[in-house]
C-alpha cells in the first residue's frame, strides 16, 4: 500500500462526503424554507443523512479510486493527463454511485436531483484539480550539467 496515495485518495473522499451535502441542500432544498432556523436544523438533518449514506455508499467507490491512483501514478504521461484520467475516473464512480443509490441511471436526469448530483461533482472535479497529486513532486537535482 502506497501511504500518499492512500492519503491522497482519503482527502479527496472526506471532502466530498463533508463539503458536498451543505452545498447540495442550498442549491436544492433551501427554495422552500422561510425561516432561518429551518434551514439550518434542515441543513444538520440533511448533513448527517448524507454523510451516513455517503459512508456506506461511497466505500466501493474509495477503493477503486485508491487503485487507479496507484496505477495512474506509475504512468509516464504528463500530470495533465493523469490527473484528467482521475477526473474521468472519480465522475464515472460517482454516477454509478448515485444510480445505484436513486434507483437507476433514469433518475440521475430527474430535476429534482441535478442540483445534489452536480455538488458532489463540482467538489470532486475541483478537489481533484486543487489537490496536488502525491507523485507531482518534482525531482531533485542531480547537481550535474
Amino acid at each position: 500500500m502506497n501511504k500518499s496515495i492512500y492519503q491522497y485518495s482519503l482527502r479527496i473522499w472526506l471532502t466530498t462526503l463533508l463539503v458536498s451535502p451543505p452545498i447540495a441542500f442550498i442549491v436544492s432544498y433551501t427554495k422552500n424554507v422561510n425561516s432561518f432556523w429551518e434551514i439550518i436544523a434542515g441543513l444538520f438533518l440533511f448533513e448527517g443523512y448524507a454523510i451516513g449514506f455517503g459512508l456506506l455508499f461511497s466505500l466501493p467507490s474509495v477503493v477503486l479510486f485508491y487503485f487507479v491512483s496507484l496505477r495512474t501514478s506509475k504512468l509516464s504521461a504528463a500530470i495533465r493527463s493523469k490527473r484528467l484520467i482521475l477526473i474521468s475516473f472519480a465522475s464515472t464512480l460517482l454516477l454509478i454511485t448515485f444510480s445505484i443509490l436513486l434507483g437507476g441511471l433514469n433518475q440521475l436526469y430527474n430535476f429534482e436531483n441535478v442540483g445534489y448530483i452536480s455538488s458532489y461533482g463540482l467538489v470532486v472535479i475541483l478537489s481533484l484539480i486543487f489537490y496536488k497529486l502525491p507523485f507531482e513532486r518534482k525531482q531533485q537535482p542531480t547537481g550535474r550539467l
